[in-house]
């Protein structure tokens, strides 16, 4: 999803790895790649690529609102009625 300019960041010496989580005296992981790499950088990096992730994401968010919403709503009671025991 990344730009493959991206992925291919050097860094000390080090290139990207994403089937590592940390980094050994070759290589760097996932967590140094979205800390010193995508954070870094994060003004500059097209994230256009996960365009399509996001849009998924927001329609099972949007899609889950109402019934989640009405669950967690208390139930409307009639004013002056009465509670059962």
């Amino acid at each position: 999803m990344f730009d493959p300019a991206l992925l291919e960041t050097v860094l000390n010496g080090k290139s990207f790895n994403p089937k590592k989580k940390h980094s050994d005296h070759t290589e760097y992981g996932k967590v140094i790649f979205a800390e010193a790499v995508v954070r870094a950088n994060a003004g500059e990096v097209d994230f256009s690529g996960f365009e399509g992730l996001l849009t998924r994401i927001e329609g099972v968010l949007k899609h889950y609102a109402a019934p989640i919403a009405a669950a967690a709503a208390p139930a409307a009671t009639t004013p002056g009625a009465a509670a059962t025991p």
